[in-house]
């Protein structure tokens, strides 16, 4: 679009990340804060005192919207093959934002029967889990400590947990990052891609020993 864009990322952002934004896309990068979330507090000054525009990356309708159309493709494609619909989706989740789009794609189309989601994290970036224990956002004492930094969120969005709190059917599942790791590599073998550790935990719910709530279900991950 020939816009200029700066990405504020944490320390913990492995170098390759930074090089990729700025030689592939030419964004401006800065490294600020040691967690995502120091990182997203200085993104937000830097919006207010330049008076540009802020994309969050797991908050506001519009990041939903688009996370929503992939069930719609998912949708589209059982369709043309002729395949039952989905009975569950397999989703890893740091702030929330993809599970959002998710829980809102499934609701936006009348289906035959409840749609369960498993929101994957690994041990050390669980913030979700711990809250929808707790009923209310949990932040992570210790900050993020597992190796799925793309899972480093230490407080999920409040809105989020909310509308996963009242679908009522979203299953947390936290893994190791050794499951994470291991499910990376089964599915580099099996299907020659390879994922970071945190696409890991949501392979690691059907790698490994999956949550009852996937019993007999056809999912999505």
């Amino acid at each position: 679009l020939g816009m200029a864009c700066t990405v504020v990322l944490p320390t913990t952002t492995p170098a390759s990340v930074k090089a990729k934004l700025e030689s592939e896309y030419g964004a401006e990068v800065r490294v600020e804060g040691g967690v995502w979330d120091e990182a997203n507090a200085a993104a937000e000054a830097l919006a207010e005192e330049t008076g540009r525009g802020l994309v969050h990356p797991f908050e506001g309708e519009t990041t939903w919207a688009g996370h929503a159309s992939l069930v719609e493709e998912v949708d589209a494609q059982l369709a043309e093959q002729g395949a039952p619909p989905v009975d569950a989706f397999v989703t890893c989740v740091g702030g929330g934002g993809l599970l959002m789009g998710i829980l809102q794609g499934i609701e936006r189309v009348e289906r035959p029967g409840p749609v369960r989601v498993v929101a994957a994290e690994t041990k050390g970036a669980d913030s979700f889990a711990r809250s929808m224990r707790r009923g209310r956002p949990h932040t992570l004492e210790d900050g993020v400590t597992s190796i799925a930094k793309s899972l480093g969120a230490a407080t999920p969005s409040a809105t989020v947990l909310e509308a996963a709190l009242r679908y009522g059917r979203v299953q947390p599942h936290v893994v190791s990052d050794a499951d994470a790791v291991r499910a990376c590599l089964s599915l580099a073998a099996e299907r020659r891609v390879l994922v970071e550790p945190a696409c890991g935990a949501a392979l690691a719910a059907v790698y490994g020993t999956p949550p009852a709530v996937l019993a007999d279900a056809a999912c999505v991950v």
